[in-house]
């Protein structure tokens, strides 16, 4: 990929926003990256809350970034240009599907009390795994049926 340059200046604007928005909204575990920044001001400038000013630093920053922070900027972004309520009504489907796993398949899992997992789950082929959590009865199942 082409690479872009940004000036120090820009470096700077991102640096510090990106120090901003850890502290505003990442405890201990988490990280924002340049390119998260770099995202919340382009969500910021697409939303139309960005003020003044504030939109500017955001087009020059758009314009002159690494191409891997652009790379995924753009990529993040044309996810982003589709129905978002067709998107949120896919998302809570297969949650919905996920859930009800256990329900549907209720006759391929039960819970064990042995050394393996709490709970044993039959395969297609027969066999028989064993998993710790009800979580990974949904996986299994999920990758099974």
């Amino acid at each position: 990929m082409p690479e872009m340059e940004i000036s120090e200046d820009q470096r700077e604007y991102i640096e510090s926003l990106r120090a901003e928005l850890a502290a505003e909204h990442v405890d201990g575990y988490g990280v924002v990256r340049p390119r998260d920044a770099l995202q919340f001001l382009i969500d910021q400038y697409e939303d139309g809350d960005a003020a003044g000013d504030a939109g500017e630093p955001a087009t020059d920053a758009d314009a002159t970034v690494d191409t891997d922070t652009a790379g995924d900027t753009d990529t993040e972004n044309g996810a982003d240009t589709g129905d978002a309520d067709e998107g949120a009504a896919s998302a809570e489907s297969r949650l919905d599907s996920m859930m009800s796993l256990l329900d549907e398949h209720d006759d391929k899992w039960e819970e064990v009390d042995a050394e393996d997992g709490k709970y044993a789950v039959t395969l297609p082929d027969g066999e028989t795994e064993h998993v710790r959590t009800k979580d990974d009865v949904r996986a299994t199942l999920f990758k099974n049926y």
